[in-house]
């Protein structure tokens, strides 16, 4: 398929037998984002707050700007056992996740999670509490495998990885169903971007 390889997560630091489900590429990643979050009133004027003329005007040019997006091969994959490998997942380059922990480049969501006033501050989110009572189906996060540490980072699904990881902490499973990742591999020399917050 026009030279695009198969992502072996031979580093990712949680058990995992992800199945490879389909090729893909950028706009189809993002058109299934967009999908779920663009329409959200809510982030919608939060892309206008930050400047941007539209939701796809502020992911689009982010996404393409930092990771060049649409160069690196897509590939869609479901999760094995999501309770272990969503919350093994590290936390992207965002400041108002990365402020909650120490390492901006190392920390998981059940790193996030094993923080006293975190798990307090979560315990009583509402958006929180609403993903672990009543995950969205069908949902697709989106990650990449950085090519310089193997490790797997999450570009988006934050809440919902924040939810699975609380809910993994209190011993209380969560009812998936339809839940894929996209995954893509970030070529060592781009990986600088995911050292920093944006």
């Amino acid at each position: 398929m026009h030279g695009v390889q198969e992502v072996v997560i031979s580093n990712f630091t949680s058990p995992t037998n992800m199945k490879l489900l389909s090729y893909s590429t950028w706009p189809a990643v993002f058109a299934a984002w967009q999908a779920e979050e663009g329409t959200d009133p809510a982030w919608q004027a939060e892309a206008l707050k930050r400047g941007f003329t539209s939701w796809a005007d502020w992911r689009g040019s982010i996404a393409e700007s930092k990771l060049g997006a649409a160069n690196l091969d897509w590939q869609i994959f479901s999760f094995d056992n999501p309770m272990m490998e969503i919350p093994a997942m590290l936390l992207g380059p965002f400041k108002g996740w990365q402020s909650r922990v120490a390492s901006i480049v190392a920390a998981s969501f059940t790193n996030l999670i094993d923080l006293p006033a975190e798990l307090e501050y979560w315990s009583t989110n509402p958006k929180i509490i609403s993903l672990m009572n009543n995950f969205p189906s069908p949902t697709q996060f989106i990650a990449v495998i950085r090519e310089d540490t193997g490790a797997l980072v999450c570009l988006e699904g934050h809440h919902r990885a924040t939810a699975v990881a609380h809910a993994a902490k209190l011993g209380r499973p969560i009812n998936f169903d339809r839940l894929t990742i996209a995954i893509a591999h970030l070529p060592a020399t781009h990986c600088a971007i995911l050292n920093a917050s944006s």
